[in-house]
């Protein structure tokens, strides 16, 4: 519901230069951090820990948010984290998991 929300006043505000002139400082700024958000393709590498008393935890590793140029490379970013996920995870000795998510990292 609060992505309903964000995507409404992002849209408010590119159709109502008026609107945009009462709402706050801190709301423009969320609107148009949404909206480049939206259009960059984002992914987060992460990884399982060692278990310590089968308590595992996905723990995060980098954040690939790279704009490509007219970011027309949609998959810029997904590759460049399953590329470092697999270089990790290649490493002799390695027993933990590593994986991409798209999106900002989230607990």
């Amino acid at each position: 519901m609060a992505l309903i929300m964000k995507l409404l006043l992002t849209l408010l505000l590119l159709t109502s230069p008026a609107l945009a002139d009462q709402l706050s400082y801190k709301d423009r700024y969320q609107a148009r951090l949404d909206e480049w958000m939206s259009s960059v393709d984002i992914y987060t590498l992460y990884r399982s820990s060692a278990s310590v008393n089968g308590d595992h935890k996905r723990i995060h590793v980098a954040t690939f948010d790279a704009e490509q140029g007219d970011n027309k490379t949609e998959n810029y970013n997904k590759e460049n984290c399953k590329i470092a996920g697999d270089l990790f995870e290649d490493k002799p000795g390695v027993v933990v998991k590593y994986w991409c998510e798209p999106g900002y990292f989230r607990k």
